[in-house]
């Protein structure tokens, strides 16, 4: 398949790697899980890297660790607002690009997925997400968000309305079935991370 960077859709699309969660429930940070032999932040954006035209790290506004990450990053704009305000603060950042967010929670996610989700992107809409398999609702964090969404996010954040899967639902998106249903399944906690390291042979 053709390096889909090649074939360059304006407005142009750049990536942000969404780490800036406070991995309440995992006891630790989730964006230094090892799961594929380096941490899965850096995991993830090295898979991004050929399918866009930037790919950013998100980080939150008081965490100094993760700006000694080898990629540009985005420090958030907003306080604890959860990935809303990642997203935002990468629309923010760049107004005139498209942004693939991509959490850094997602163990079994491939480069297929990231292709599937880019091949499918529709520019004329919001945003290009996954339907969720299971909950048949939008799934946000593996999103690509068109640049006239700013205005619409920050409606919605001036109703104090945080839930990007809401927004999405309320607005004019392509919802795409997910060939690999696995790949959005997230590990949230150890329960979760023990499983994922299990099925992805780890002892």
């Amino acid at each position: 398949m053709p390096d889909i960077k090649t074939h360059i859709i304006s407005p142009a699309l750049h990536a942000i790697i969404l780490t800036g969660g406070r991995s309440r429930r995992m006891g630790h940070d989730k964006a230094q899980i090892i799961y594929h032999n380096k941490p899965h932040y850096q995991y993830t954006a090295d898979m991004v890297i050929p399918y866009v035209e930037q790919t950013y790290i998100s980080v939150a506004h008081d965490n100094d660790t993760m700006e000694e990450a080898p990629y540009p990053h985005i420090k958030d704009s907003y306080q604890d607002i959860g990935p809303i305000g990642g997203i935002l603060s990468a629309l923010e950042y760049n107004t005139d690009v498209a942004w693939l967010t991509v959490a850094c929670d997602l163990p079994y996610i491939t480069a297929d997925v990231i292709r599937q989700i880019i091949s499918h992107r529709q520019k004329s809409k919001m945003a290009t997400c996954y339907i969720n398999p299971e909950s048949k609702l939008p799934e946000p964090l593996l999103t690509v968000w068109e640049p006239k969404s700013y205005s619409i996010i920050k409606k919605y954040l001036g109703k104090s309305i945080l839930s990007p899967k809401r927004i999405l639902m309320d607005n004019d998106i392509e919802l795409v079935k997910i060939k690999n249903t696995k790949a959005l399944m997230n590990a949230n906690d150890p329960m979760q991370k023990n499983k994922a390291m299990k099925d992805l042979g780890h002892s």
